[in-house]
């Protein structure tokens, strides 16, 4: 299920937590999508998602995907993001290497190994194009800088709670916590330390969360559900 957080500036965050709103009913979507991005638009926004190896395109709206093609590399691929400053797609397998994703196609192209101290499960860049990564080994979280030219990627920190999602809200990082359906936390992450400040609850009783990503014209955080694919 993607659902959203609505009036998400800054200063909003915190009470538009208490009025998450699911903007989409569940769908029965026919591959489960791990990670989302959305490349924000004048006219509407568009999401896309990995699954089962390849790259979809996601209705807004609805909630459907559409399959785009195949990344032609295998992996487990989560993380994934825009760069703002150059509008490619990049994406990260599992604490293993970094790729470019073509929306035209889906065929991925290496950049270089991460080489990631856990598995790769939140993409984001500011507004500079620094890119970092969020992972976790299910109890303790990491956020790690990244080269997008070479892939290289180096620790900034760790969290007490295990942060999937990722996405930059101006200069402020904010994850999720991936707890396997149980709920979940917004969180704010410091780029200089790596710790995680809790925002507040997210508000839905049954969520795995391995998406997040924010649309600066439409100020929404999207939220992809991984128990329902979409």
């Amino acid at each position: 299920m993607v659902s959203a957080v609505s009036s998400c500036t800054h200063g909003a965050i915190t009470q538009s937590l208490a009025k998450l709103k699911r903007l989409f009913a569940p769908l029965v979507c026919s591959v489960v999508l791990l990670g989302i991005s959305v490349q924000s638009a004048v006219a509407a926004a568009t999401a896309y998602s990995i699954g089962s190896g390849s790259l979809y395109s996601i209705d807004i709206v609805s909630g459907a995907e559409t399959l785009i093609g195949s990344l032609g590399v295998v992996g487990d691929f989560e993380a994934l993001a825009f760069d703002p400053t150059s509008g490619t797609l990049y994406t990260a397998s599992d604490g293993d290497s970094l790729y470019t994703v073509n929306t035209a196609t889906g065929a991925a192209t290496l950049v270089g190994a991460t080489a990631s101290v856990s598995g790769n499960t939140g993409m984001a860049f500011d507004g500079t194009g620094q890119g970092y990564l969020l992972g976790n080994d299910f109890t303790t979280g990491f956020l790690e800088s990244f080269d997008k030219t070479t892939g290289a990627a180096t620790t900034v920190g760790s969290q007490t709670v295990a942060l999937s999602g990722a996405a930059f809200v101006g200069s402020t990082l904010y994850g999720t916590s991936d707890n396997g359906g149980g709920g979940g936390v917004l969180a704010t992450v410091d780029t200089t330390t790596g710790v995680a400040t809790t925002v507040g609850s997210l508000g839905i009783a049954s969520i795995s969360q391995t998406g997040l990503s924010y649309d600066p014209i439409a100020d929404l955080l999207y939220l992809l559900d991984e128990s329902t694919g979409c």
